[in-house]
């Protein structure tokens, strides 16, 4: 299966978008709520861009101590996962960490595709024993400053609507940090006829298949009938 999308940022609402940011941050008109957030987080620890091979003990361990956190990975070899990230020899990625002021600790770090024109944020790493440090505010904060005030990016996106699992990270950034979704149209595209045909005997029996979340395979194909439901409302 090939998936694409085509009319980036519609001005119509629908059933696929993309989260990104398009303005440059200005930390004095946010409410004072977040703004008061935003600066805990910035006084409690800094963010800056990082050299990975300096830090790969820390990175490791905080990968790993994530990572068993979450649900949809526990049937996953966390080793080969995090080998394939910290190997991943594309030069547009680029690292960040975040440090508490006190002692220098990595609590977090960030993995981030720098495009030419615009910012992808791949993943984030938070440990958890330090969220009440607002370090994901030092993080999104410095990052909106770096890539859109500072580099001129034309935008900072968060990706595609998530359908695999539960996420608030995208609705954070959009209550705190002034994202938005930009609508686009779904394509699906399916390898040959036999594929698409037994897709949609599947999707006529969707409703059935949800008993199948309990194990990898059928939580896969449930979401697999997520996305080809959100494709069929295009037509």
């Amino acid at each position: 299966m090939a998936k694409y999308i085509t009319d980036f940022d519609m001005k119509s609402p629908t059933e696929w978008w993309y989260v990104i940011k398009d303005d440059k941050i200005d930390l004095s008109k946010m409410k004072s709520k977040y703004r008061n957030e935003i600066n805990k987080g910035l006084n409690n620890a800094t963010t800056r861009r990082i050299n990975k091979r300096e830090f790969k003990d820390e990175i490791h361990q905080l990968f790993m101590k994530v990572m068993k956190k979450r649900s949809q990975h526990k049937d996953r070899n966390l080793e080969s996962m995090f080998v394939d990230r910290f190997e991943d020899p594309n030069e547009l990625i680029e690292w960040w960490g975040v440090f508490l002021n006190d002692n220098d600790k990595l609590v977090a770090f960030a993995i981030v595709d720098s495009y030419e024109e615009y910012v992808d944020l791949r993943e984030f790493f938070f440990d958890y024993d330090y969220l009440r440090y607002h370090i994901s505010n030092s993080l999104v904060y410095t990052l909106c400053v770096y890539y859109l005030n500072e580099k001129n990016k034309r935008f900072i996106s968060d990706g595609e609507r998530s359908i695999n699992h539960p996420t608030s990270i995208q609705d954070y950034l959009i209550r705190t940090f002034g994202f938005r979704k930009a609508y686009c149209t779904l394509h699906l595209v399916y390898k040959n006829t036999v594929i698409r045909n037994i897709v949609s005997f599947l999707w006529k029996v969707r409703n059935v298949l949800l008993f199948l979340n309990k194990s990898s395979l059928g939580k896969q194909i449930n979401a697999l009938m997520k996305l080809e439901t959100i494709y069929r409302s295009f037509k």
